[in-house]
């Protein structure tokens, strides 16, 4: 599972699109379906319906250093997935 941010470094209550893709593992098969799940650290920002394999969030932080990460839930015959974690340092 990858996780991509559509800027690195953004300005305070800028919005800021993540975007996050579910690659079925060698054993599944199709494209998966349900919903992912982004985080700052522990807290949920929101999740997001996947769409051909692709969910995206749009959110605005404020000045600071966020850890996002994404998760995807079984669903179907699908396993979990969690993306590595993304450092998003948000200018004032």
């Amino acid at each position: 599972m990858s996780l991509t941010t559509s800027s690195s470094a953004p300005l305070a209550n800028q919005s800021v699109t993540f975007t996050a893709d579910v690659t079925p593992s060698y054993l599944e098969v199709g494209t998966p379906t349900g919903k992912v799940t982004f985080k700052d650290g522990t807290t949920i920002l929101g999740s997001a319906d996947l769409s051909g394999g692709t969910a995206k969030l749009t959110t605005h932080f404020s000045a600071s250093s966020h850890k996002i990460s994404a998760q995807y839930a079984s669903h179907n015959n699908f396993n979990p997935h969690l993306s590595s974690t993304l450092t998003l340092v948000v200018k004032p």
